[in-house]
């Protein structure tokens, strides 16, 4: 038989060992750049929160979303998405890039900044036991002889964009072709 200090010593340090072992595993699902983004927005655009390419292109990204490395100030492109566990998937993306005159047999005509583009809504992947549903929103427009291809990706199952998006890709600025 055990002495009894002896007892609650073992009793308090298998707690102490749980503790330094597991607390270190805990910190690394943190994002140390703050708290978690929503998927989709609630909050409505707010200019300080807008992001910038080199180029000039840019866009207004919701709370607690971040900026994603970009290709270089030669290659007009923005990336955006929720910020969550590090080495975690993302739950929703959106992204601006310059890209060549597109193909755009399945899109449907509509307008965007009161100019003319091409948008379509697709459920790429349904929702599995283990693998998340995917859809994306695309919309391709020409300005100044530029085309562009803005996309919104989330693992909710979407046959529309969702008003508040819509709200922040409405806040992207394109860069001014040099003369």
């Amino acid at each position: 038989m055990l002495p009894r200090w002896l007892e609650w010593l073992i009793v308090i340090a298998i707690p102490i060992g749980l503790f330094a072992i597991l607390y270190p595993a805990v910190q690394l699902t943190r994002n140390p750049k703050g708290p978690g983004g929503q998927r989709i927005p609630s909050d409505l655009p707010v200019e300080a929160n807008r992001v910038r390419h080199p180029s000039g292109l840019s866009i207004v990204a919701p709370k607690n979303w971040d900026l994603a490395p970009d290709f270089g100030p030669d290659t007009p492109f923005l990336s955006i998405g929720p910020r969550g566990i590090p080495g975690r998937r993302l739950k929703s993306l959106l992204l601006i890039e310059g890209c060549d005159e597109p193909t755009l047999d399945r899109f449907a005509k509509t307008h965007f900044q009161g100019q003319p583009a091409f948008d379509r809504t697709e459920i790429v992947r349904h929702d599995t036991f283990d693998d998340p549903a995917w859809s994306t929103y695309e919309l391709y427009l020409e300005r100044e002889g530029q085309w562009w291809h803005l996309k919104f990706g989330t693992t909710d199952e979407l046959k529309e964009l969702p008003p508040m998006i819509k709200k922040y890709l409405e806040t992207v600025e394109f860069p001014q072709r040099a003369n």
